[in-house]
């Protein structure tokens, strides 16, 4: 069987995020099992076509061609005249592709398109988007559902929302199989003995408004007066904001001068630094507004350190509230400082969470067990396709 993958997120070529990272571990693993992979994608960071081998998986990128009016379209259908060269010469068994951007067109090649639903909050977990006036990119995903044979999930409450954004090609009668992102438990990992002399809260992910940082920002003042020696550290990239056009700039605004020094900002990072960060955080905090199924989340989980994460949809499909995590309202500092505090004062509660935290995690997310669900799905939609 041969896997090709559509992701313009793929670690090596481009700052991978959550599509990346997962299209790597899936492929890595696929090829543990005796498969092929190949990943496809556009980057603008290209100026040629440039093809790369991680381990066994082979990836193709694509430069970005920005002509005036037609370069949306036209990205998309260069890609598919790629993946059906690369078929012609090595045949394709079945093509996945992402829902964001949607990037999978109309491909003249006989094998079975599955399209990954991975981000529909960006109107089903956000009431503010005008229907009738849609971001590009969320009618270009709409226009690619209808070119799949077959969806997948990565969560119940990602699909739930996918009905309410994709309105003109899902509906109740829509077949989807619910299959859970998953992570690498081997390398995320617990580590035997934390800091004793650290109370280190790790935010991680971009540093923007949806991630409520503004809101974690202002419970910072609550718990410095009641844990001065905490220290709060954000790993992430910098977003546009404000007339600075930095939202990193605009949070150390909000913060009183005299504590500006216990917040930290640390920038990108790459997966073996998040890592370690993890490992020796005392909490880790994730105060989101609006999130699809969260790979970060369940990474930090993972090693073993407490995690507070929303209450949002898909914050209570993974985390139960008080037993493997906490859950907070994002849009409330009160509550995000009142639940951080409250983990550092319970030692016996930060314990609890955590170790039940990693093996909920690693029963329930872990490659090792998802791996094997998508290869039996893989091979139900090949049979299916010709079978038809």
């Amino acid at each position: 069987m041969h896997i090709g993958f559509i992701c313009n997120e793929y670690p090596g070529i481009d700052s991978n995020g959550g599509i990346g990272s997962l299209t790597q571990l899936l492929g890595k693993n696929l090829i543990k099992k005796g498969y092929s992979v190949t990943v496809f994608g556009v980057y603008k960071t290209l100026k040629k076509e440039t093809i790369i081998k991680d381990g066994e998986v082979k990836v193709i990128g694509l430069p970005y061609t920005n002509f005036p009016k037609i370069h949306w379209e036209l990205n998309r259908w260069l890609l598919m005249r790629r993946i059906k060269l690369e078929h012609n010469q090595n045949p394709l068994s079945l093509l996945e592709a992402p829902d964001y951007q949607g990037w999978l067109r109309n491909l003249n090649i006989n094998i079975p398109k599955i399209i990954r639903i991975n981000s529909p909050q960006k109107i089903g977990f956000d009431s503010s988007i005008d229907l009738n006036n849609l971001p590009k990119s969320i009618i270009s995903e709409d226009k690619a559902l209808r070119y799949a044979d077959y969806i997948i999930s990565c969560g119940e409450s990602v699909y739930e929302a996918a009905k309410r954004t994709y309105v003109n090609n899902l509906n109740e009668s829509t077949q989807i199989e619910i299959i859970y992102n998953c992570i690498d438990t081997d390398f995320w990992s617990k580590k035997k003995t934390k800091p004793n002399n650290s109370i280190n809260i790790v935010f991680a992910g971009r540093i923007s408004t949806k991630k409520g940082v503004i809101e974690l920002i202002k419970s910072w003042k609550i718990v410095i007066e009641k844990v001065p020696n905490a220290r709060l550290i954000l790993l992430g990239r910098d977003s546009k904001y404000g007339e600075s056009n930095s939202m990193i700039h605009q949070l150390e605004q909000l913060l009183p001068k005299n504590i500006r020094d216990t917040v930290i900002f640390k920038g990108f990072l790459k997966a073996p630094e998040i890592l370690k960060y993890f490992q020796d955080a005392y909490i880790c905090v994730f105060p989101s507004h609006r999130e699809a199924f969260c790979i970060v989340v369940l990474e930090a989980m993972a090693t073993g350190t407490p995690v507070i994460y929303s209450k949002i949809e898909p914050g209570y499909e993974i985390i139960e509230d008080g037993i493997n995590g906490l859950l907070c309202d994002p849009h409330n500092p009160e509550d995000i400082a009142e639940k951080i505090i409250c983990l550092i004062n319970d030692k016996e509660m930060m314990k609890s969470i955590g170790i039940n935290g990693r093996n909920h995690v690693e029963e329930k997310f872990s490659i090792d067990t998802i791996i094997d669900q998508n290869i039996q799905y893989y091979k139900s939609c090949i049979n299916d396709y010709y079978n038809k």
